[in-house]
């Protein structure tokens, strides 16, 4: 039985989508059996693993899945990536006009379809696999409801800006709404350049969730903005940054507090 880890914060800009695929593509590397779900239709995720041309087609992907009868492995398509090693990263793509659509199915009362089903669906693909990891659009869609009531743990990146903790409470609101369990949060930091009133959210941020927040933290590197245009990830593109070192060692950080108890 896999996990279900969803990558959500409300606010734009924060790193969402690096943060999936890049742990999506560490965790294969290391021999771990990953789907990675682009529930954002901006599809930033979708176009960093390769599937840019199959989104522009129109190819099957994460709306076909939720609404075709046929078990998750007959859609997830698997695209190699390469960093050293090789590894399978499954993909459920986005795809903008799709995903559009399927929001609107689920806020109407006479389809078949609703976020408890699509939550369901998401902890079956989970049973298949090690690790479902969903990227969500900013904001609170139907869809990323749906990932938050079946989530295991939620990964937020955020910015340390004054505007952090706004963003990471609004986490923990939507949460109370949707779902009747706990969740753990675990809020991953991504930042830029340091000075003294980042250094003092930072602060604040650790004062305020404790061990929850990764140690790790993700240094921004502008030598790899773009990335997903190419159709790479960036672990591919420059795996020696800091930026990309900096995702090794969150990743390790991450399969020591999913993994230590197994």
């Amino acid at each position: 039985m896999g996990y279900v880890v969803v990558i959500h914060n409300q606010k734009g800009g924060t790193g969402k989508s690096t943060t999936a695929t890049s742990l999506a593509t560490l965790l294969s590397l290391i021999q771990r059996d990953v789907v990675l779900i682009d529930s954002d239709p901006q599809a930033n995720a979708t176009d960093a693993m390769g599937f840019k041309k199959r989104r522009e087609r129109g190819g099957k992907g994460y709306a076909e899945f939720l609404t075709s009868k046929r078990t998750g492995r007959t859609i997830v398509k698997r695209r190699v990536q390469r960093s050293g090693q090789v590894g399978q990263v499954g993909v459920l793509s986005a795809c903008r006009e799709k995903l559009i659509s399927l929001e609107a199915q689920l806020q109407h009362p006479l389809i078949n379809l609703d976020t408890e089903a699509v939550a369901d669906k998401l902890v079956d693909l989970a049973d298949q696999h090690d690790y479902v990891i969903v990227d969500t659009a900013p904001g609170v869609t139907h869809l990323t409801v749906a990932a938050l009531k079946a989530a295991d743990v939620i990964i937020c990146p955020m910015l340390p800006t004054e505007w952090a903790m706004e963003g990471i409470r609004q986490v923990y609101s939507t949460l109370e709404a949707v779902r009747e369990s706990e969740v753990p949060v675990w809020p991953l930091l991504v930042m830029g350049s340091k000075n003294r009133a980042t250094k003092q959210t930072l602060k604040t941020i650790r004062e305020a969730y404790g061990d929850s927040v990764f140690e790790n933290i993700i240094r921004r590197s502008g030598a790899v903005e773009g990335y997903e245009g190419r159709g790479k990830t960036m672990i591919q593109v420059r795996s020696t940054s800091t930026a990309s070192q900096d995702y090794v060692a969150f990743t390790q950080e991450f399969l020591v507090r999913m993994e230590s108890e197994g």
